[in-house]
């Protein structure tokens, strides 16, 4: 039967005081005074693995199994099993789980009991581990390693914190350790750092690594601010910030903020490069000699060969002379060398034949370089003999240049023998007769549709022409011989005359039309702009309508509308019952003087307006303003409230148009409108005072006239 394990100490407590052992054998169990059969660690008696014994029959007390264990935290590959830790890997007691035992002579490996340790473990009592990672046999049986260390390679070493690796018994980082950069062993050179496990040039502040490569983090378009971080199309980063417009003193080309003071590539404005050889400064592209040259009022030379800057600025060499390693000295033309001072040619000069100071003998000359036989004049020696080359056959032209079988020197050259009645041109026999590349003389070449005849150039039309008179036509496209000789296009009316496969075309002057469809005889005959043919061919207008400029319109009369319509304004005085309906009344101010519209108006525009409305569409042209005189006075009172300057509007059905302006008006004014208009509303809106009688406000309408054709 089962019991409390308190048992066993009360055990252990009793048999402790009469010098016996206790709690020796057996799997948790408490063993009696006497060894335990087997290895089940209890006392004979009712007992079992994980309970207590009971009393054997001579009265010796049995072991208890399981005894209780206080909680205990174990590091893998450990396990807790009953309150020990143990490796169910290679412990013989708890082999491959807890309260497992390995038989004698068997030892534990990989979690089974076997009779020897598998390859790569060692047997250590009677467990088999593998001293090369085995804390507590690292490196050799029994050999354990510290707190806060590890087994690594048959060597206890420290244990590494996360983020960190062992090398060379040292924990280290690969992303920055130069010393193992990527991987162990792995050092960086003597000007790099170990930077994302990578070995990079350390950059130069103010430049920070991205991705391998040193940025400006201040500047860079890509790596704004931070890696990685790019700027949109049409921003710049300045100062780690993606903006458009660049700090003072430099300026955004093409997305770069760039100093235009210096930069060459944008110098003074965007896109202006300075060329090859000049630099900016300030603004403007200024030259800059390079290596080996010199600036000399302006001009980059070499003063070791500059024939005007020799030696020094502005020392220029003689005539007949060039500049060398910085000296004046003599210049032979090509063909000619310097001999004592003198430019002589060593292919004919008698006293430096082929070479300086070789003088030719008395009855020889220097030709080629070389002294020869000397010849009378129009005579050249060849081979010991004087000749004439211009007509020797054996030496014409030059030495030794024979002419062959039908052919003789001439002039110096071998030309055709040709035959009576063939002349030689340009090395070919012709007849001069009639050939038309040397008709009459060589050279003489006929032009188009013309043929050599007894040596003249006579007509000879060749197709598509055609004979008229003395000339080749071509009759499909010529406008004065369309078809035919003489057959002319006609250009009565035409903007244009065409002749196109032997038919008369064009296009017809304004206003004018093809209405007979014949164009050669008369062209454009028919006129446009009248009433039979309106804008187009048979086009007739209507009774009442006339053409104007094409178009069939309405026959009227200009005529004042102004009586017919509603008058209103935005605001007026008091004082005139006849505001505003006496503004279209057709009586002017010189038949009556009180019937007057004044308007609520400043010197400047304001809002204020006055209007004119009919019942039904009208057509208005033009109009005219019966206002008080700025300048001068009159029967009236109202000196210098003139309505001058005012916007002029139309309705268009749905809102205002303006047509125009008047402004600066000192007195009466009319008014035509751009085009004639058709509407039901004319209006003049901002309207103010132009005066030089001190007046500032409320102008007068004494009568406002609006015409049109109705």
């Amino acid at each position: 039967m089962k019991t409390n394990s308190l048992g066993c100490w009360i055990a252990v407590a009793a048999w402790a005081a009469m010098g016996l052992s206790g709690c020796a054998n057996g799997e948790g169990g408490v063993a009696g005074p006497y060894p335990a059969s087997g290895g089940s660690g209890g006392a004979q008696g009712d007992a079992s693995n994980d309970g207590v014994a009971g009393a054997k029959p001579d009265g010796q007390a049995g072991s208890a199994g399981d005894a209780a264990t206080e909680p205990v935290s174990c590091t893998a590959p450990k396990i807790n099993c009953n309150g020990v830790c143990a490796d169910t890997n290679n412990d013989p007691m708890n082999c491959g789980a807890c309260g497992h035992p390995c038989g004698s002579g068997t030892v534990c490996t990989a979690g089974s009991c076997a009779s020897q340790c598998q390859s790569g473990l060692t047997q250590c009592g009677s467990s088999c581990v593998n001293t090369q990672t085995d804390p507590s046999n690292c490196g050799a049986c029994s050999k354990g390693c510290n707190l806060g260390q590890t087994c690594v390679a048959g060597s206890c070493v420290t244990e590494c914190s996360p983020g960190k690796v062992q090398c060379g018994g040292d924990c280290v980082d690969l992303n920055t350790d130069n010393a193992n950069c990527g991987q162990c062993a792995k050092s960086c050179g003597v000007d790099e750092n170990c930077v994302s496990g990578l070995c990079v040039i350390p950059c130069q502040a103010p430049k920070q690594t991205c991705t391998g490569v040193c940025v400006d983090l201040q500047t860079d378009n890509w790596n704004c601010g931070s890696c990685g971080h790019g700027c949109n199309a049409g921003t710049v980063c300045v100062a780690a910030v993606c903006m458009v417009s660049c700090p003072p003193g430099s300026a955004n080309c093409a997305g770069i903020c760039v100093n235009m003071q210096t930069d060459n590539a944008n110098c003074g404005v965007c896109g202006h490069a300075c060329s090859a050889g000049t630099t900016c400064a300030g603004g403007t592209c200024v030259i800059d000699c390079g290596a080996g040259m010199t600036n000399c009022g302006g001009t980059c030379v070499n003063l070791q060969s500059d024939n005007s800057n020799c030696g020094s600025c502005y020392l220029p060499c003689g005539a007949g002379t060039v500049c060398t390693a910085g000296q004046c000295k003599l210049s032979c033309q090509a063909g000619l060398t310097e001999c004592q001072g003198m430019c002589v040619n060593l292919q004919t000069d008698n006293y430096n034949c082929g070479s300086c100071s070789n003088a030719c003998g008395s009855g020889t000359v220097c030709t080629s370089g070389t002294c020869v036989v000397s010849c009378q004049p129009g005579q050249t020696e060849c081979a010991g003999t004087c000749v004439n080359l211009q007509t020797d056959n054996a030496n014409c032209g030059t030495c030794s240049h024979q002419c062959g079988a039908g052919t003789a020197c001439s002039g110096g050259s071998c030309v055709l023998s040709c035959q009576p009645g063939l002349t030689n041109c340009s090395g070919s026999c012709v007849n001069l007769q009639s050939d038309n590349s040397n008709c009459g003389t060589c050279g003489h070449v006929c032009g188009v549709n013309t043929a050599c005849s007894n040596g003249l150039c006579v007509l000879s039309c060749q197709a598509p022409y055609s004979q008229c008179g003395s000339q080749c036509l071509d009759l499909h496209v010529d406008p004065d011989n369309c078809n035919g000789c003489g057959t002319v296009c006609s250009s009565n009316h035409m903007a244009s005359r065409t002749c196109s496969n032997g038919t008369c075309n064009g296009s017809c002057s304004g206003g004018w039309g093809d209405c007979d469809g014949n164009k050669q005889p008369n062209g454009c005959e028919t006129d446009l702009t009248q009433n039979s043919s309106c804008g187009a061919c048979g086009n007739v207008c209507p009774g009442g309508t006339s053409c104007q400029g094409g178009i069939c319109q309405q026959t009227c009369t200009n005529q004042n509308v102004a009586p017919q319509a509603t008058a209103s304004i935005s605001a007026g005085g008091t004082i005139d019952p006849y505001v505003p309906a006496r503004a279209n009344d057709n009586i002017s101010e010189a038949q009556d003087c009180v019937p007057y519209a004044w308007l609520d108006a400043g010197s400047g525009p304001g809002g204020a307006w006055i209007q004119y409305q009919w019942s039904s569409q009208k057509q208005v042209t033009s109009m005219h303003m019966d206002t008080r005189s700025g300048t001068a006075a009159n029967s009236c009172s109202e000196i210098g409230r003139t309505l001058g300057a005012a916007t002029v509007q139309w309705w268009n059905g749905s809102s205002w148009v303006t047509d125009g302006y008047v402004t600066g008006k000192q007195g009466d004014w009319d008014y035509t409108f751009s085009s004639p208009v058709t509407t039901t509303r004319v209006r003049l809106y901002d309207l103010y005072v132009t005066s030089t009688q001190g007046q500032t406000s409320n102008p007068v309408v004494y009568e406002w006239q609006v015409f049109g054709c109705n």
